[in-house]
């Protein structure tokens, strides 16, 4: 057996000399960082017994240069050490690690630029390949089936999300006709949209809504109220707001109430809310108005924390806009984490050309639709969410216009989609 030390610069150079002088059969035995660049230990023609009896015999440094004991020793089992042959090193910078076993050693790689650059230009090639199959997937799909084709189109114009139309687009038993098609298509998407099962107009309750600026929280309280006051009178209904950020908020909130003729209550606390809630405990329904922050907002976690940490029984709905684009709104949802939603209301659905993004939202997260409202008027631009009817409506939105996505938008659609199959 020859045994060699070498010393270079760096380990692309040291392993380079190994190669050029002991060959591609050659065994790295150890390496540590010295003054001025790298020691190497190599080998060819070794002997198990030889390098064994080195290890237990020779204390061995780390690439640090810290002692380590004997049972660390960088040399392993013959058999770990001939699956390390020179041939099979890549061009890098190892360090021997030792693992929670004393007995099993690991070469680990550094991050050296030319490792990295390999790496990148693999996951570029594999990009290639992937869309390669993915086109040939895709070009299959187009000639066999047309009509999948055409049913993608429409699903993606109504602005569901890729992977629902391709749920929805997958459970179809395809006919000749595309009406048919489409009636099955329509048919399963309204199975999968939930809606609430509890009726604030009818239950009453304390109830907040939270979501972002702008989505129509204090509008939509203002229409809950109003519609529960015309049923049971309005000593039954309490307002509450915790925006305390806003200028303006309450003061909008203080409007609506004295139109309606009820009092608005302010909450700045936690303490503060439970100590209202248990002065309201009188009322039939009591509606909180939370404070619109961006999802990025720290203030977000307080809100939140406000509801879920209550000593009352509080049920928070998440109030989406329908004009938002799908990834804001599921920041929404995911904004708020800490709360068990009981139900969505979907608002804005008179300002929307798509009711798609918010209806994968929901499916995505399995919350059912409560409430949704289609305009400014109070009381009366607000309605009970059925799943039939949100389903016609986001169909009639499509059909006053003629543009659909083209081929190379739901090929794109369909190469990703395969490519998350692939991955």
């Amino acid at each position: 057996m020859k045994i060699k030390r070498y010393f270079a610069a760096d380990m692309r150079r040291a392993i380079q000399m190994v190669r050029e002088e002991q060959g591609a059969d050659a065994v790295i035995l150890s390496n540590r960082k010295v003054n001025g660049g790298v020691e190497v230990m190599a080998a060819v023609d070794y002997d198990a017994e030889v390098i064994n009896h080195m290890a237990e015999e020779s204390p061995v440094q780390r690439n640090d240069s810290s002692p380590i004991s004997e049972k660390d020793s960088v040399v392993d089992s013959p058999e770990s050490i001939k699956e390390l042959p020179l041939s099979d090193v890549p061009i890098g910078e190892p360090r021997i690690r030792s693992t929670v076993s004393p007995l099993r050693k690991e070469i680990e790689w550094s991050q050296d630029p030319a490792l990295v650059a390999m790496k990148d230009e693999l996951h570029q090639l594999s990009g290639v390949v992937l869309n390669q199959i993915n086109g040939l997937a895709w070009g299959e799909m187009r000639q066999k089936h047309p009509l999948y084709v055409k049913v993608m189109q429409y699903l993606m114009r109504m602005g569901l999300s890729p992977e629902l139309c391709r749920t929805v687009a997958d459970h179809i038993q395809f006919r000749d006709s595309m009406a048919e098609n489409w009636r099955q298509a329509m048919a399963f998407l309204s199975s999968q949209i939930q809606v609430g099962d509890d009726d604030i107009l009818t239950e009453g309750g304390i109830v907040a809504l939270v979501g972002p600026t702008g989505v129509g929280k204090t509008t939509t309280i203002a229409k809950l109220a109003a519609r529960y006051i015309l049923r049971h009178g309005s000593d039954k209904v309490a307002l509450v707001t915790t925006d305390c950020y806003r200028i303006g908020a309450y003061q909008q909130l203080e409007t609506y109430g004295r139109i309606l003729g009820l009092t608005v209550y302010v909450a700045n606390s936690s303490e503060e809310l439970n100590d209202t809630l248990e002065m309201l405990g009188d009322k039939q329904l009591v509606l909180i108005d939370t404070a619109g922050v961006s999802m990025r907002d720290e203030r977000l976690i307080s809100q939140g924390a406000m509801l879920a940490e209550s000593r009352f029984p509080i049920r928070s709905y998440v109030v989406l806009s329908t004009t938002t684009q799908r990834q804001s709104q599921e920041e929404v949802v995911k904004g708020y984490n800490q709360l068990d939603f009981d139900g969505v209301i979907l608002t804005k659905l008179d300002e929307t050309v798509v009711l798609g993004d918010a209806l994968s939202v929901a499916i995505n997260h399995q919350l059912p639709i409560s409430y949704i409202c289609d305009g400014q008027m109070v009381p009366e631009d607000i309605h009970l969410a059925r799943a039939n009817n949100l389903v016609n409506r986001g169909v009639s939105m499509i059909q006053e216009s003629t543009e659909l996505p083209d081929e190379e938008r739901v090929a794109l659609t369909f190469g990703d989609l395969a490519g998350k199959a692939y991955g």
